[in-house]
Protein backbone atom coordinates (compact mmCIF):
# COMPACT_ATOMS: atom_id res chain seq x y z
CA UNK A 1 0.00 0.00 0.00
CA UNK A 2 1.26 3.58 -1.06
CA UNK A 3 1.14 6.37 1.54
CA UNK A 4 1.38 9.98 0.22
CA UNK A 5 3.93 11.36 1.40
CA UNK A 6 3.38 15.08 -0.23
CA UNK A 7 1.18 16.48 -3.06
CA UNK A 8 0.50 19.67 -4.82
CA UNK A 9 -2.02 20.89 -7.80
CA UNK A 10 -0.88 23.94 -9.29
CA UNK A 11 -0.20 23.96 -13.43
CA UNK A 12 3.56 24.66 -12.42
CA UNK A 13 3.81 22.84 -8.76
CA UNK A 14 7.18 22.34 -6.30
CA UNK A 15 6.43 19.41 -3.51
CA UNK A 16 8.97 18.94 -0.85
CA UNK A 17 9.12 16.22 1.37
CA UNK A 18 11.53 14.62 4.07
CA UNK A 19 12.94 11.23 2.71
CA UNK A 20 14.41 8.48 5.01
CA UNK A 21 17.64 6.67 4.25
CA UNK A 22 17.14 3.43 2.49
CA UNK A 23 13.22 4.17 1.69
CA UNK A 24 11.38 3.71 -1.92
CA UNK A 25 9.24 6.63 -2.95
CA UNK A 26 7.13 6.93 -6.08
CA UNK A 27 6.38 9.98 -7.78
CA UNK A 28 3.36 10.73 -9.40
CA UNK A 29 3.14 13.29 -12.30
CA UNK A 30 -0.78 13.70 -13.47
CA UNK A 31 -3.18 16.59 -15.11
CA UNK A 32 -5.16 18.80 -12.43
CA UNK A 33 -8.37 17.02 -14.13
CA UNK A 34 -9.25 13.95 -16.23
CA UNK A 35 -8.92 16.11 -19.34
CA UNK A 36 -5.79 17.31 -18.77
CA UNK A 37 -2.24 15.55 -20.23
CA UNK A 38 0.82 16.79 -22.41
CA UNK A 39 4.54 17.08 -21.81
CA UNK A 40 6.18 17.89 -18.68
CA UNK A 41 10.23 18.50 -17.47
CA UNK A 42 10.90 17.11 -14.12
CA UNK A 43 13.50 18.18 -11.95
CA UNK A 44 14.66 16.63 -8.95
CA UNK A 45 16.94 18.13 -6.01
CA UNK A 46 18.11 17.00 -2.67
CA UNK A 47 18.84 19.58 0.14
CA UNK A 48 19.93 19.47 3.91
CA UNK A 49 16.40 18.59 5.56
CA UNK A 50 15.30 21.40 7.92
CA UNK A 51 16.43 19.86 11.47
CA UNK A 52 12.79 20.37 13.06
CA UNK A 53 10.54 19.77 9.73
CA UNK A 54 8.62 17.22 11.70
CA UNK A 55 6.72 16.88 14.88
CA UNK A 56 9.06 13.92 15.77
CA UNK A 57 11.94 16.59 15.45
CA UNK A 58 10.02 19.45 17.16
CA UNK A 59 13.23 22.16 18.95
CA UNK A 60 12.61 21.96 22.58
CA UNK A 61 12.26 25.45 24.01
CA UNK A 62 13.09 25.94 27.44
CA UNK A 63 10.80 28.46 29.47
CA UNK A 64 12.05 27.34 33.07
CA UNK A 65 14.65 29.83 33.60
CA UNK A 66 13.11 33.28 30.95
CA UNK A 67 10.20 33.79 30.60
CA UNK A 68 10.29 34.61 26.49
CA UNK A 69 11.54 33.43 24.16
CA UNK A 70 12.29 34.96 20.43
CA UNK A 71 12.89 32.53 17.54
CA UNK A 72 14.04 33.54 14.27
CA UNK A 73 13.42 30.43 11.62
CA UNK A 74 12.25 29.85 7.88
CA UNK A 75 9.95 27.19 6.22
CA UNK A 76 11.38 27.78 2.65
CA UNK A 77 12.96 24.99 2.89
CA UNK A 78 10.66 23.01 5.48
CA UNK A 79 8.04 20.03 4.39
CA UNK A 80 4.80 19.44 5.33
CA UNK A 81 4.85 16.87 8.03
CA UNK A 82 2.20 14.54 6.85
CA UNK A 83 2.99 11.54 9.38
CA UNK A 84 0.49 14.19 11.88
CA UNK A 85 -3.06 14.34 11.56
CA UNK A 86 -4.26 17.91 11.74
CA UNK A 87 -7.01 18.33 14.52
CA UNK A 88 -6.90 21.71 14.37
CA UNK A 89 -8.61 21.97 10.92
CA UNK A 90 -6.36 24.53 9.46
CA UNK A 91 -5.63 25.10 5.61
CA UNK A 92 -2.12 24.53 4.77
CA UNK A 93 -0.09 22.69 1.86
CA UNK A 94 3.01 24.26 2.53
CA UNK A 95 6.05 23.37 4.44
CA UNK A 96 6.01 23.90 8.94
CA UNK A 97 8.10 23.93 11.26
CA UNK A 98 8.01 22.51 15.08
CA UNK A 99 8.67 23.77 18.50
CA UNK A 100 8.24 22.28 21.58
CA UNK A 101 7.83 23.54 25.18
CA UNK A 102 6.95 22.00 28.74
CA UNK A 103 4.34 23.97 30.68
CA UNK A 104 6.08 25.07 34.20
CA UNK A 105 3.07 26.47 36.18
CA UNK A 106 -0.78 25.06 36.02
CA UNK A 107 -1.36 29.50 36.53
CA UNK A 108 0.66 30.22 33.84
CA UNK A 109 -0.69 31.74 30.34
CA UNK A 110 1.55 30.54 27.11
CA UNK A 111 1.46 33.28 24.30
CA UNK A 112 2.96 32.70 20.86
CA UNK A 113 3.10 35.47 17.95
CA UNK A 114 4.59 36.10 14.59
CA UNK A 115 3.63 39.63 14.74
CA UNK A 116 7.02 40.90 14.37
CA UNK A 117 8.07 42.93 11.15
CA UNK A 118 10.22 40.41 10.26
CA UNK A 119 7.72 37.91 9.06
CA UNK A 120 7.64 38.00 5.22
CA UNK A 121 4.86 35.71 4.42
CA UNK A 122 0.68 34.95 5.83
CA UNK A 123 1.60 32.48 9.05
CA UNK A 124 -0.72 30.32 10.67
CA UNK A 125 -0.13 29.21 14.07
CA UNK A 126 -1.35 25.65 15.63
CA UNK A 127 -0.69 24.31 19.18
CA UNK A 128 -1.09 20.76 20.08
CA UNK A 129 -1.12 18.32 23.22
CA UNK A 130 -0.52 14.74 22.81
CA UNK A 131 2.08 12.56 21.30
CA UNK A 132 2.87 13.27 17.72
CA UNK A 133 1.31 10.36 16.44
CA UNK A 134 -2.00 11.50 18.21
CA UNK A 135 -2.24 15.12 18.32
CA UNK A 136 -4.80 17.18 20.07
CA UNK A 137 -5.42 20.23 19.35
CA UNK A 138 -5.67 23.34 21.70
CA UNK A 139 -5.72 26.48 20.05
CA UNK A 140 -4.91 27.67 15.91
CA UNK A 141 -4.74 31.33 14.15
CA UNK A 142 -4.22 32.45 10.75
CA UNK A 143 -4.70 36.50 11.05
CA UNK A 144 -4.99 38.53 13.68
CA UNK A 145 -1.77 40.66 13.91
CA UNK A 146 0.48 42.95 11.85
CA UNK A 147 0.51 44.41 8.42
CA UNK A 148 -2.51 43.30 6.51
CA UNK A 149 -2.87 41.55 9.35
CA UNK A 150 -0.64 38.37 8.36
CA UNK A 151 0.78 37.78 11.39
CA UNK A 152 -0.73 35.38 13.94
CA UNK A 153 -1.21 34.87 17.55
CA UNK A 154 -1.99 31.86 20.07
CA UNK A 155 -2.29 32.10 23.74
CA UNK A 156 -3.39 29.45 26.00
CA UNK A 157 -3.65 28.08 29.72
CA UNK A 158 -0.56 25.88 30.50
CA UNK A 159 -1.04 22.55 32.36
CA UNK A 160 2.34 22.06 34.44
CA UNK A 161 3.91 18.80 33.22
CA UNK A 162 2.09 18.92 29.82
CA UNK A 163 4.25 19.34 26.89
CA UNK A 164 2.71 21.62 23.90
CA UNK A 165 3.71 21.66 19.98
CA UNK A 166 3.44 24.64 18.39
CA UNK A 167 3.46 24.20 14.86
CA UNK A 168 4.52 27.40 12.29
CA UNK A 169 3.14 27.15 8.93
CA UNK A 170 1.33 29.46 6.19
CA UNK A 171 -2.21 29.64 4.53
CA UNK A 172 -2.42 27.81 1.73
CA UNK A 173 0.85 27.12 -0.10
CA UNK A 174 2.73 30.39 1.52
CA UNK A 175 5.96 30.47 3.30
CA UNK A 176 9.03 32.14 4.04
CA UNK A 177 11.00 34.14 6.71
CA UNK A 178 8.84 34.32 10.44
CA UNK A 179 10.35 35.64 14.12
CA UNK A 180 8.25 33.76 16.19
CA UNK A 181 7.81 35.18 19.99
CA UNK A 182 7.06 32.74 22.93
CA UNK A 183 6.26 34.66 26.35
CA UNK A 184 5.09 32.66 29.81
CA UNK A 185 2.82 34.96 31.64
CA UNK A 186 2.63 33.68 35.50
CA UNK A 187 -0.18 34.19 37.39
CA UNK A 188 -3.89 33.09 37.39
CA UNK A 189 -5.00 36.33 36.27
CA UNK A 190 -7.82 35.56 39.00
CA UNK A 191 -7.90 38.78 40.59
CA UNK A 192 -8.01 42.42 39.96
CA UNK A 193 -3.99 42.72 41.32
CA UNK A 194 -2.68 40.24 38.83
CA UNK A 195 -4.38 40.70 35.41
CA UNK A 196 -3.34 39.46 31.81
CA UNK A 197 -2.24 42.57 30.14
CA UNK A 198 -3.56 42.94 26.32
CA UNK A 199 -2.13 44.80 23.70
CA UNK A 200 -4.38 46.62 21.03
CA UNK A 201 -2.57 48.99 18.48
CA UNK A 202 -3.33 50.42 15.04
CA UNK A 203 -0.72 47.56 13.71
CA UNK A 204 -2.47 44.97 16.10
CA UNK A 205 -5.85 45.47 16.14
CA UNK A 206 -7.19 42.09 16.86
CA UNK A 207 -6.79 39.80 20.03
CA UNK A 208 -7.70 36.60 20.44
CA UNK A 209 -7.29 35.29 24.26
CA UNK A 210 -7.74 31.21 24.97
CA UNK A 211 -8.20 29.98 28.78
CA UNK A 212 -10.49 29.05 31.18
CA UNK A 213 -12.45 30.52 34.47
CA UNK A 214 -12.63 26.76 35.99
CA UNK A 215 -10.52 26.72 39.31
CA UNK A 216 -9.52 30.69 38.98
CA UNK A 217 -10.02 32.53 41.84
CA UNK A 218 -13.87 33.52 42.98
CA UNK A 219 -14.49 37.00 44.48
CA UNK A 220 -16.99 37.30 47.67
CA UNK A 221 -20.42 36.93 46.73
CA UNK A 222 -22.58 40.21 46.04
CA UNK A 223 -23.55 42.82 43.60
CA UNK A 224 -20.80 44.35 41.19
CA UNK A 225 -20.05 48.13 40.50
CA UNK A 226 -21.95 47.01 37.15
CA UNK A 227 -25.22 46.09 39.45
CA UNK A 228 -23.96 42.31 38.49
CA UNK A 229 -24.56 39.53 40.80
CA UNK A 230 -21.30 38.31 41.17
CA UNK A 231 -21.45 33.91 42.03
CA UNK A 232 -18.56 32.23 39.75
CA UNK A 233 -15.07 32.03 39.11
CA UNK A 234 -13.59 34.73 37.03
CA UNK A 235 -10.57 35.69 35.12
CA UNK A 236 -9.22 39.89 34.52
CA UNK A 237 -7.35 41.51 32.01
CA UNK A 238 -6.76 44.75 31.55
CA UNK A 239 -6.18 47.55 28.36
CA UNK A 240 -3.70 50.53 28.86
CA UNK A 241 -2.84 53.88 26.70
CA UNK A 242 -5.44 52.95 23.80
CA UNK A 243 -7.11 56.07 22.35
CA UNK A 244 -10.71 54.77 20.54
CA UNK A 245 -13.24 51.90 20.16
CA UNK A 246 -12.48 48.60 22.48
CA UNK A 247 -15.31 45.13 21.53
CA UNK A 248 -14.88 42.17 24.04
CA UNK A 249 -16.53 39.60 23.03
CA UNK A 250 -16.90 35.31 23.22
CA UNK A 251 -19.30 35.68 20.41
CA UNK A 252 -16.44 36.24 17.46
CA UNK A 253 -15.72 32.59 17.68
CA UNK A 254 -16.73 28.90 19.21
CA UNK A 255 -14.31 27.76 21.60
CA UNK A 256 -16.42 29.34 24.52
CA UNK A 257 -18.29 26.80 26.18
CA UNK A 258 -20.48 28.67 28.86
CA UNK A 259 -22.60 31.07 29.88
CA UNK A 260 -20.06 34.05 30.11
CA UNK A 261 -20.14 37.50 31.62
CA UNK A 262 -18.33 40.65 30.96
CA UNK A 263 -17.32 43.65 33.21
CA UNK A 264 -15.32 46.63 32.06
CA UNK A 265 -14.12 49.09 35.32
CA UNK A 266 -11.84 52.15 35.53
CA UNK A 267 -10.13 53.36 38.51
CA UNK A 268 -7.78 51.41 41.63
CA UNK A 269 -8.82 47.72 42.46
CA UNK A 270 -9.87 48.76 46.04
CA UNK A 271 -12.33 51.51 44.05
CA UNK A 272 -13.63 50.16 40.52
CA UNK A 273 -16.31 52.52 38.71
CA UNK A 274 -18.77 50.79 36.12
CA UNK A 275 -17.67 51.38 32.32
CA UNK A 276 -20.15 49.06 30.77
CA UNK A 277 -21.09 45.33 31.32
CA UNK A 278 -23.31 42.66 29.50
CA UNK A 279 -24.09 38.91 29.95
CA UNK A 280 -26.19 38.13 26.70
CA UNK A 281 -25.67 39.50 23.37
CA UNK A 282 -28.81 39.43 21.67
CA UNK A 283 -27.61 40.71 19.04
CA UNK A 284 -25.57 37.84 17.79
CA UNK A 285 -28.11 35.31 16.07
CA UNK A 286 -25.36 32.26 16.73
CA UNK A 287 -25.14 32.91 20.27
CA UNK A 288 -28.38 31.00 21.94
CA UNK A 289 -27.77 34.32 24.73
CA UNK A 290 -25.34 32.63 26.07
CA UNK A 291 -22.37 35.02 25.24
CA UNK A 292 -21.27 38.31 25.85
CA UNK A 293 -20.05 41.65 24.05
CA UNK A 294 -19.19 44.88 25.49
CA UNK A 295 -18.00 47.70 23.75
CA UNK A 296 -16.54 51.20 24.89
CA UNK A 297 -14.61 54.40 24.02
CA UNK A 298 -11.34 54.03 25.62
CA UNK A 299 -9.56 57.35 26.55
CA UNK A 300 -5.51 57.87 25.66
CA UNK A 301 -3.14 56.67 28.86
CA UNK A 302 -6.32 55.36 31.11
CA UNK A 303 -6.51 51.76 32.42
CA UNK A 304 -8.72 49.57 31.69
CA UNK A 305 -9.98 46.40 33.71
CA UNK A 306 -12.12 43.89 32.16
CA UNK A 307 -13.69 41.06 34.27
CA UNK A 308 -14.97 37.35 32.53
CA UNK A 309 -17.20 35.05 34.36
CA UNK A 310 -20.08 33.29 33.98
CA UNK A 311 -23.64 33.21 34.60
CA UNK A 312 -25.14 31.94 37.57
CA UNK A 313 -21.87 29.93 38.80
CA UNK A 314 -21.12 29.33 34.87
CA UNK A 315 -17.37 28.29 34.23
CA UNK A 316 -15.78 26.82 31.60
CA UNK A 317 -13.28 27.31 28.57
CA UNK A 318 -13.69 30.49 26.74
CA UNK A 319 -11.78 32.39 23.79
CA UNK A 320 -11.89 36.21 24.38
CA UNK A 321 -11.53 38.31 21.00
CA UNK A 322 -10.05 42.03 21.69
CA UNK A 323 -10.79 44.40 18.75
CA UNK A 324 -9.64 48.13 18.72
CA UNK A 325 -11.01 50.99 16.14
CA UNK A 326 -8.35 54.48 16.48
CA UNK A 327 -10.25 57.38 17.68
CA UNK A 328 -9.29 59.22 14.09
CA UNK A 329 -11.36 55.91 12.49
CA UNK A 330 -14.31 55.48 15.23
CA UNK A 331 -16.32 58.36 14.40
CA UNK A 332 -18.89 58.40 17.25
CA UNK A 333 -18.50 55.19 18.13
CA UNK A 334 -20.05 54.95 21.76
CA UNK A 335 -19.98 52.80 24.69
CA UNK A 336 -22.27 50.09 24.94
CA UNK A 337 -25.31 50.32 27.15
CA UNK A 338 -24.75 47.74 30.26
CA UNK A 339 -27.21 45.27 29.40
CA UNK A 340 -28.00 42.05 32.01
CA UNK A 341 -30.33 39.46 32.46
CA UNK A 342 -33.16 40.67 34.65
CA UNK A 343 -34.03 39.01 38.51
CA UNK A 344 -29.79 37.32 38.32
CA UNK A 345 -30.40 36.85 42.07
Amino acid sequence: DLECVADSGWEYCTVRFTATLGERYYILVQGTSIDQAGEFSLTLTSSEATENDLCSNAEVVDLSSSSAKTIVGTTIEATQDHSITDTCGTFSSGGDVWYQLVGHSSDSVLVATTCDPGNDFDTQLSVYKGDCSKLECVTTNDDFCGIDYTGSRVSWAAEEGTAYFIRVHGFDYSGGNFVLSITSETGTNGNCESPTEVEVSETSPLVLLTGTTVNADKPPLGLSPCGLFVDSSVVWFTITGVSGVVTASTCSTTGTVFDTVIEVFEGQCETLTCVTSNDDDVSDPSSMSSCSTVKWSAEEGKVYFIRLGGFAGAEGEFELVFSFIPSTEARGETSQTNTHKENEE
